[in-house]
């Protein structure tokens, strides 16, 4: 290790994994580890087909535990001496896809049927060019070691000759196709529903509420999807005790079920904690040697990590 190396390290008071974890995957990248030449008898080979995410989404838990898990395989029979690969591709989601593009269009003034066919499936290439490959970028972030070199795509030349079944093109029509497929409204208030429950639970957990118990609260505004009630394990009213605590358009409100002073020690405590974090973060950031000589994905980890310090502590501020 270089001395220079071995003195910043000396420096450090706490493990940073984004500084780390480029670097390392950069190596494993350079090495060609997650790259094996098939050789040899069958038994000294061991390969995994990842199931395809659809390139129109990103990855979420599901991705992750089934991920983790088929990388753990991956990398026990490598680690065994065997040629493991793990083959990477996505899915091409053609009814979702053509709606995000049909809608581009729509914000451009035309359509796919003015485009004429070949014009929208060179757009429809251009958009996967350009927005499909964050799903890949994620597993990279996680150092999944997927054989990188050799990505796939259902609508590769080489797949799209594979629909067939017994000499006949299987075909299956869509005759909404011309009609909205989704409902971005509908959508967005979903989304939002379950953000709202995820921020809910967390502060169940902060405060650390009794697990099982229902907490009375209120909404400022429109009343939030039952789901989210049933979820975090609240009940909207109109009326109720003082608010003692405040979740977004939430306010919690004083019951027998939690002690509004340990409530308000343990918030307290998280504000500072946040408090901390912020200064940390913005110290690192306002280091012009940690933002010249970082890995930008280092960097830009970093900020994101400071907008959700600055956005919780100004929730839990108000």
């Amino acid at each position: 290790m270089a001395d220079e190396r071995l003195d910043a390290l000396k420096e450090k008071t706490r493990y940073e994994a984004g500084e780390v974890e480029g670097r390392v995957f950069a190596e494993w990248m350079e090495a060609g580890y997650f790259h094996p030449e098939a050789e040899g008898a069958a038994a000294e080979n061991y390969s995994v087909a990842i199931p395809p995410p659809n390139v129109t989404g990103a990855l979420h838990m599901g991705h992750a535990l089934n991920g983790a898990m088929q990388d753990a395989l991956v990398r026990m029979n490598r680690m065994r001496g065997r040629n493991a690969l793990w083959v990477l591709g996505t899915d091409h989601a053609g009814i979702a896809t053509q709606a995000v593009v049909e809608k581009m269009l729509a914000e451009e003034g035309t359509s796919r049927q003015e485009l004429g066919r070949e014009a929208f499936v060179e757009r429809v290439w251009a958009w996967k060019e350009e927005y499909g490959s964050r799903i890949v970028e994620q597993y990279k972030r996680l150092g999944a070691s997927l054989d990188y070199e050799n990505e796939r795509f259902t609508l590769d030349d080489g797949y799209v000759k594979a629909v067939y079944r017994e000499g006949h093109l299987a075909v299956h029509t869509f005759p909404r196709a011309d009609e909205s497929l989704r409902d971005p409204e509908a959508e967005e208030e979903v989304r939002a529903g379950i953000e709202l429950t995820r921020r809910l639970r967390a502060w169940r957990d902060l405060v650390e509420a009794p697990a099982a118990t229902v907490l009375p609260a209120r909404a400022e505004g429109p009343r939030p999807r039952e789901f989210v009630g049933r979820l975090s394990r609240f009940e909207f009213g109109e009326d109720g005790g003082d608010p003692v605590a405040a979740v977004g358009p939430v306010k919690i409100l004083a019951s027998a079920e939690i002690d509004a002073a340990a409530v308000a020690a343990r918030l307290e405590a998280r504000r500072e904690e946040l408090r901390s974090e912020v200064a940390r973060a913005e110290g690192k950031l306002g280091n012009e040697k940690f933002v010249d000589r970082a890995p930008p994905e280092v960097v830009e980890e970093e900020r994101e990590k400071l907008a959700r310090y600055r956005a919780e502590l100004e929730e839990l501020s108000e």
